[in-house]
């Protein structure tokens, strides 16, 4: 009995002193989302591997990973999830093999607008007989962006009606003869001034000019997310710009028209302060990619006044072009400075405010939320 106990202590003291020696540099740890963006309510998945590369298994291991606060995940009620703050901790404790890799997926999305990141994971290593514990932080920068959603609203239809209606007049007005692509038969419908007399002598028919519009923007959209007056609509009012702004560009990129979007949102990897602009051909790729993750990156708070995104806008008047301005809401200021641009050059601002459609969006908001109930 005496020597039965005493083989017990051996093989118990052998084990715990090479649990207390494992090298945790050769703990590899990497939490990373399937996707790089998403849309509002998208599901996607959230990948963890944990690799032990030594040669020595691990008997207990305490991992904590720092997610979001507003994420959800699909299956949380198996799970053990505890809030912190703005942040929410998944919680496992696994035992480990020598240069054993685990994999685990969990499916999750997320129902708000933004950039969210997943920067930290905590480990606990325990020894054998779970006397002493070790600690190892891993920090890694993945993020996601959530794309603003789009707005559906008659409203907002005929504005955008409006404004392609507009574009079509300028464009027939303004045609300019560098920007010719070809030739084709003339139907008729075109003026005379379109009729290329030298194609239509070697031709012996009548021969009309077609133009490419799409070489210089035709509209600029200026997205401006300065406080202007009630707070406590402001944010849901910015939130609802978001997403106008989305649905504007988007209506564009699909009838292939070229636009500027000039705005004065900060968001995290800006490599200028103050005003930035965004050029867009009209026709999808990534440029409109990159206009979505502006969108969707973006904080909504603002990187200089009114008065100095307007300024920029000024740099580039035209009156081939179509001007839609975007707003949290009306103020006297603003629309001051806005007729005196309309006087200077001869133009028009479509104005488009968040006050308007917040009712929209917050139903829509709604809707969504009963959905998932």
């Amino acid at each position: 009995m005496i020597w039965f106990l005493f083989t017990i202590f051996v093989v118990a003291f052998v084990a715990e002193r090479a649990s207390i020696k494992i090298p945790l540099e050769q703990i590899k740890h990497k939490l990373e989302p399937s996707k790089r963006s998403v849309e509002q309510g998208e599901v996607f998945q959230l990948h963890t591997t944990l690799h032990n590369a030594s040669a020595r298994s691990i008997p207990y291991v305490f991992m904590e990973e720092v997610l979001p606060a507003d994420i959800e995940i699909e299956g949380s009620d198996t799970l053990d999830l505890f809030p912190d703050g703005t942040f929410l901790l998944h919680r496992t404790t696994i035992f480990v093999r020598k240069h054993q890799k685990i994999k685990r997926s969990i499916r999750v999305r997320f129902q708000k607008r933004g950039m969210f990141w997943f920067r930290q994971t905590r480990m606990k290593f325990g020894d054998f007989l779970g006397l002493r514990q070790r600690e190892k932080e891993f920090r890694q920068s993945r993020s996601v962006v959530v794309y603003p959603r789009k707005i559906q609203d008659e409203r907002l239809e005929h504005v955008l009606s409006d404004i392609l209606g507009e574009i079509s007049v300028r464009s027939f007005l303004h045609e300019d003869p560098f920007l010719v692509m070809g030739y084709r038969d003339y139907t008729g419908r075109e003026p005379l001034r379109s009729i290329s007399f030298l194609q239509s002598a070697k031709r012996n028919e009548l021969t009309v000019k077609e133009y490419d519009h799409t070489r210089d923007e035709l509209v600029d959209i200026i997205f401006d997310v300065s406080y202007k007056r009630n707070f406590d609509h402001y944010f849901v009012q910015v939130e609802t710009m978001f997403s106008m702004v989305r649905t504007i560009c988007e209506a564009f990129e699909h009838k292939e028209i070229s636009y500027r979007l000039i705005t004065n949102a900060y968001y995290d990897t800006m490599e200028t302060r103050g005003v930035n602009v965004i050029q867009s051909g009209g026709s999808g790729g990534k440029s409109f990619g990159k206009i979505l993750d502006i969108l969707g990156m973006a904080s909504g708070a603002a990187m200089c006044k009114t008065e100095e995104l307007l300024q920029r806008v000024c740099r580039n008047m035209s009156q081939e072009k179509e001007f839609v301005y975007l707003s949290q809401c009306r103020d006297d200021e603003t629309e001051a400075a806005i007729v005196r641009l309309e006087r200077q050059y001869g133009i028009h601002f479509h104005r488009i405010y968040g006050e308007d459609f917040e009712a929209v969006y917050l139903e829509e908001e709604n809707r969504r939320k009963k959905e998932r109930l």
